[in-house]
């Protein structure tokens, strides 16, 4: 067995993506990318949520374009059907990664990207509910306290165990976002 068979089989147990996102993986048409459009944008999207499961699995929140088209990164390669998206569909899966918030660029040249597990909406929804569920809107938190505190379970999309610094804060009132204090 693969490599990349074990890691997304592993990711398919947990992932919110159904498990028909992850039989294309053995759909030799799944690795090149298709002309027709509403096609292409199903198959961009289907890419990029296998994608940030793969990494959420690994705990990768930093990659580069030159790492994930290289031969040895296992999701983008079916050894058994011989086939492997090409860096330039890596590169429409990870700019429309992009554009949704999923990722960033580091700089200009696009070649190094930060993975975020949740996008920036999701999360502002989840601090957003846990403000309105524990009656703290208008009041100022710190990400610690949102993250690590008794008011947030640890199923909670928020919690971490690697919590935020505490010098950081975040005013629920929606004056400002995230503030440090002198």
């Amino acid at each position: 067995e693969y490599m990349g068979d074990i890691i997304c089989r592993l990711i398919m147990e947990e992932s919110v993506l159904t498990k028909a996102a992850f039989s294309y993986l053995d759909w030799p048409p799944f690795y090149t990318i298709q002309d027709h459009l509403p096609t292409r944008e199903k198959q961009l999207r289907s890419w990029g949520g296998i994608f940030i499961d793969y990494c959420k699995k690994l705990g990768k929140t930093e990659a580069s374009v030159s790492e994930v088209s290289n031969d040895t990164f296992a999701l983008f390669t079916n050894a058994n059907l011989r086939r492997r998206l090409d860096r330039n569909g890596i590169l429409l899966v990870l700019d429309m990664l992009a554009k949704d918030g999923r990722i960033e660029w580091k700089d200009n040249r696009k070649e190094g990207f930060l993975v975020f597990f949740q996008s920036p909406h999701e999360l502002a929804l989840a601090i957003y509910d846990w403000a309105k569920r524990n009656v703290k809107i208008g009041k100022i938190e710190t990400l610690k306290w949102i993250a690590t505190g008794e008011d947030t379970p640890k199923t909670c999309l928020l919690y971490t165990s690697d919590a935020a610094d505490d010098l950081l804060c975040v005013d629920l009132g929606g004056r400002r976002i995230i503030k440090k204090k002198k």
